[in-house]
């Protein structure tokens, strides 16, 4: 068993959990059949860690251990299986190698290092904030975004070769009110660490909700995925879709696209192309005080073997009522709490790329992080009865009922 600190409550907003600063035929759609085997999350075990502040699990390795994150102090930790913190390091800017502004939540890299995706390339630490390396050149340096909370780089060996993979972040400056931004559209950077070279993958399907010939928010464009050998899954925020990949060391080869139009249902209509508002510039901040929140969302999948898919996502709310925020006055100062009638998360399985099970998350799970080893380790929904210094996560495996 894990121990740690219980994190303060905020809003995950509309962005979820951002912070501003191959076409397929008809025959390889799936989803529409109904499947003899039905899978549901059971929990297996849970993880917890004693630790003074506010931290995030994000990664598991080969030999057991846990890489855990401390946004707010900048701090990196690895605890053993017995929950226990074996080392703990921060990077600060006074750093002579200081990464810069890092994009997402940092991984294990060959069970000995840690590395981080930042605007200044790849960077590479041992467990004690020791550097190592970095990539030659930066994969992505001019974005405005990036998200924490969940695995987000991943090794592969595609074609005998070691790869990374990571989400390609440049295209949140593109003009999304031009075609040419959807036709060129490349949600992943395929990294070689030997030739130091990067390939950009994954471009949008004639059947993605972007290609309705609308403009739409770039942040509505964002991904997550998950690898299995060289099969690679993906699932972007506001597509009622998940695109299955066999992934080549120059190509992404679509497999199949299996549908969640049942499950996504209240997705807002987009802006037309051609009516912009500043071209080419960022996207205007969102409002928090305003914010209805509501619409479905696809938040993230993972990628089993046996040929089973998981996708967690929100079924949303019909914009008639849909609430505001709820702005929480105390001491401290103001913070943001969720509308009380935003439903519950619900998960959808595929097996086989049939429908295979699912419904709401069961009542301890709240956030799918990574999956490692055929289990699946989830964030726990907030238990005022914990101790302040304690957080709990939950080892959780797709089992047929």
């Amino acid at each position: 068993m894990l121990k740690l600190k219980k994190p303060l409550q905020f809003l995950a907003l509309a962005f979820g959990q951002f912070i501003i600063i191959s076409c397929s035929s008809d025959d390889n759609v799936g989803g529409d059949s109904k499947s003899t085997a039905i899978y549901s999350l059971q929990i297996i075990d849970s993880l917890q860690i004693e630790y003074l502040g506010q931290i995030q699990l994000i990664d598991r390795n080969e030999r057991g251990q846990f890489l855990l994150q401390d946004t707010q102090r900048k701090a990196y930790l690895v605890a053993n299986e017995k929950g226990e913190i074996i080392h703990q390091f921060v990077i600060t800017a006074d750093n002579k190698n200081f990464p810069g502004g890092i994009f997402e939540s940092p991984a294990f890299y060959q069970n000995d290092q840690i590395i981080f995706y930042a605007s200044k390339g790849l960077y590479f630490f041992d467990f004690d904030g020791n550097f190592q390396f970095k990539t030659d050149e930066p994969l992505e340096s001019n974005v405005f975004a990036f998200r924490m909370g969940t695995k987000a780089i991943f090794e592969a060996i595609i074609e005998g070769e070691e790869y990374l993979l990571v989400n390609r972040m440049g295209f949140l400056n593109g003009d999304a009110n031009t075609q040419e931004y959807y036709d060129s559209f490349q949600a992943i950077n395929l990294f070689n660490p030997s030739t130091q070279q990067t390939k950009s993958l994954v471009g949008l399907e004639n059947e993605s909700t972007y290609r309705d010939g609308k403009y739409h928010d770039p942040y509505r464009m964002q991904n997550r995925f998950d690898i299995e050998g060289n099969q690679l899954a993906i699932v972007f925020k506001k597509d009622p879709n998940v695109y299955h990949y066999t992934l080549t060391k120059d190509s992404a080869v679509l497999n199949q696209t299996l549908s969640l139009k049942e499950e996504i249902l209240y997705i807002d209509g987009q802006k037309d192309k051609g009516v912009p508002n500043n071209p080419g510039a960022p996207p205007p901040p969102i409002n928090a005080f305003t914010l209805k929140l509501g619409e479905s969302e696809v938040k993230n999948v993972a990628l089993l073997k046996e040929n089973l898919i998981m996708v967690q996502y929100n079924p949303g709310l019909p914009e008639e009522v849909r609430e505001s925020p709820k702005i929480i006055e105390g001491v401290d100062g103001g913070r943001i709490e969720d509308p009380d009638n935003i439903p519950r998360d619900h998960y959808v399985v595929f097996k086989d790329g049939i429908k295979a099970g699912g419904g709401e998350l069961p009542s301890k799970l709240e956030s799918f992080i990574f999956e490692g080893d055929g289990f699946l380790w989830f964030s726990s929904v907030p238990n005022e009865e914990m101790e302040e210094d304690v957080v709990k996560w939950y080892k959780v495996k797709l089992l047929p009922e």
